[in-house]
């Protein structure tokens, strides 16, 4: 889940703690798992490290490449 940059703090604690309940519920883990989606909890700091790594290393394969948006 993504939410804009400049959302406030305490909203995107709510979003990532109802979230996670979501995530807690049996049926839920069910579906996401027979759809072979893995779910992976985090923190909201974890999970912008983690975009912002990404970002780098696929900015560089872009760069490297000299692949251009059409």
């Amino acid at each position: 889940m993504l939410a804009p940059a400049k959302t406030p703090a305490d909203v995107v604690a709510r979003m990532n703690e109802a979230i996670n309940k979501v995530l807690d519920q049996s049926e839920v883990r069910e579906k996401l798992s027979a759809q072979g989606i893995d779910i992976v909890r985090t923190t909201p700091e974890a999970a912008r490290v983690f975009v912002e790594s990404q970002i780098e290393i696929w900015a560089k394969v872009v760069r490297d490449n000299g692949i251009k948006a059409d």
